[in-house]
């Protein structure tokens, strides 16, 4: 088993842009599976003067705000024509700026290794959950970045969280800086009656609700939804030197709609390339993964042996249960709360794992990540669904599952050069 990594450490400065969900909108459109992203703007971090600042535009209305955080339990919300005020939480971390080494000062415990999709791009993650400071009441849950080695996303409470997405993190501030710090000296104590409702004390007061772990929920026997996928070519050109866990970063190679049908034990995706725009689709029907070219109709019988394929439909049932997640919507407009379930099913460490996310709610499919054992080091794919649809009526199955008559068996190696099959690229 492997060692999990070691708690990153803040740049002692710091930029980034940075979308913010949270109650500073209107809570109408807050349900518990949907959480709309509120504010779009900029985040600056200055660990010397234990400052850090919100630079955003409220995206409902367009309302300026900047607001200043200091080490203690105060934040100084400025919006336009200067008007400031300053709003007060005792014991909340989301109320002072956070050191570098939150981390290690604090009481946390390292989850896993994860990937998650923003702008058409996974991004392989550390999460971290806990307290800081370690006798806090507020659930704090930080993603690091791997490749970056940056801040990818923070989060406070649960009931629904406030959430911060960082993007585009630079280890600089701006020259000068003072400005975006400076907290006038006419502010004056935030009143409950504010048009412009700045965090849910009430909703946040919950987070440490003891719940009962979730169970998976059986997928329907047939279904079909929206698919993106990627991944680091299942591990075919893998070799010893490679970086195990691999790849960190990777863009959205395919796309396309996801069609199962386990009473007929197959699946199949019909897939457009990103890059070329080329028409395929994937089918594994009992148990052979066949490759369709839908232009010129050729088949293939890839040699990823054994297939042992489609999954069961009551495969969710069995994983076991690790966290809550906000994850990011595919047009990044809400988060939507799911249930996180993960599994080291080759027992090689949390970067192999099995992960697995459901919409908290419906329960519907989110998101996949996984291992492929057949090559080394483990090659992670991830699929992300969307526009999920709990059956196949309508749907043409014999133009979606047909199969030419002449499909072959390849060679591994020659299975390496398809041009035509955009994941052996």
């Amino acid at each position: 088993m492997s060692s999990p990594p070691t708690a990153p450490v803040w740049p002692s400065q710091w930029q980034a842009e940075v979308m913010i969900a949270d109650t500073r909108v209107s809570n109408n459109a807050t349900t518990a599976d949907y959480l709309p992203i509120g504010g779009v703007g900029n985040y600056y971090y200055d660990s010397t003067t234990s400052t850090s600042a919100f630079v955003y535009t409220i995206r409902p209305t367009g309302d300026q705000i900047r607001e200043v955080v200091g080490n203690a339990s105060d934040s100084y919300v400025i919006s336009e024509g200067g008007v400031c005020k300053i709003e007060t939480s005792s014991n909340d971390a989301r109320f002072q700026t956070l050191p570098r080494d939150f981390l290690s000062k604090g009481k946390f415990n390292f989850i896993g290794y994860e990937y998650y999709l923003r702008a058409n791009v996974f991004y392989e993650t550390y999460h971290w959950s806990g307290y800081y400071p370690a006798n806090s009441t507020l659930r704090i849950d930080y993603w690091h970045a791997v490749k970056m080695d940056a801040p990818y996303r923070l989060t406070w409470g649960t009931s629904p969280p406030i959430v911060v997405e960082f993007i585009n993190v630079v280890d600089t501030l701006p020259t000068p800086h003072n400005a975006i710090f400076n907290v006038p000296t006419n502010c004056k104590q935030q009143i409950e009656d504010d048009s412009i409702i700045l965090y849910d004390d009430e909703a946040l007061s919950h987070n440490d609700d003891v719940k009962a772990s979730p169970k998976g929920k059986a997928w329907p026997s047939q279904w079909h939804g929206s698919a993106n996928y990627t991944g680091n070519d299942l591990g075919l050109f893998a070799t010893p030197d490679d970086i195990i866990g691999e790849p960190t970063t990777v863009a959205i190679s395919l796309y396309g709609t996801y069609y199962y049908d386990w009473i007929n034990l197959r699946e199949c995706n019909v897939w457009t390339d990103v890059k070329t725009g080329a028409p395929t689709k994937t089918l594994i029907i009992n148990g052979t993964f066949h490759l369709v070219n839908l232009v010129t109709k050729s088949c293939k019988i890839i040699p990823t042996s054994p297939v042992n394929g489609p999954l069961n439909y009551t495969w969710p049932t069995n994983l076991p249960y690790a966290d809550e997640e906000q994850v990011l919507s595919g047009d990044a407009t809400h988060y939507t709360l799911t249930h996180h379930y993960m599994f080291d099913a080759f027992g090689v460490g949390q970067e192999h794992s099995f992960n697995y996310w459901e919409m908290s709610g419906s329960q519907s499919p989110v998101q996949f990540q996984g291992p492929v054992l057949d090559f080394f080091p483990y090659g992670q794919s991830m699929m992300s669904w969307s526009n999920f649809v709990p059956n196949l009526d309508g749907v043409n199955v014999d133009e979606i599952f047909w199969l030419p008559d002449d499909c072959k068996k390849i060679p591994e190696e020659e299975f390496k050069t398809l041009p035509e099959y955009p994941m052996a690229q």
